[in-house]
């Protein structure tokens, strides 16, 4: 699973910079598109913040004993918000 978030990541990245780019050559011509790429983009930073966690709960060395208890922790916490 390591390659598989290492792959997302890098997309990710990808994705960022390109809206990065088509932010700076659109906005003269076309400032609508442009900030469209800026909102995309932003959503994109605020993605990436959850990515330490995304490669935690991918990793290999997470086993069974560890999803149990975090789907007790995720019933818990949902129970609380009612």
């Amino acid at each position: 699973m390591t390659q598989e978030y290492e792959v997302m990541e890098s997309s990710i990245n990808l994705w960022h910079m390109t809206c990065f780019q088509l932010n700076k050559k659109l906005s003269e011509d076309y400032p609508d598109t442009a900030a469209v790429a800026l909102i995309i983009k932003g959503k994109l930073e605020k993605f990436r913040e959850f990515l330490p966690l995304i490669k935690c709960i991918t990793s290999e060395a997470i086993g069974t004993e560890d999803w149990d208890e975090i789907k007790v922790a995720c019933n818990n916490d949902s129970m609380d918000r009612d």
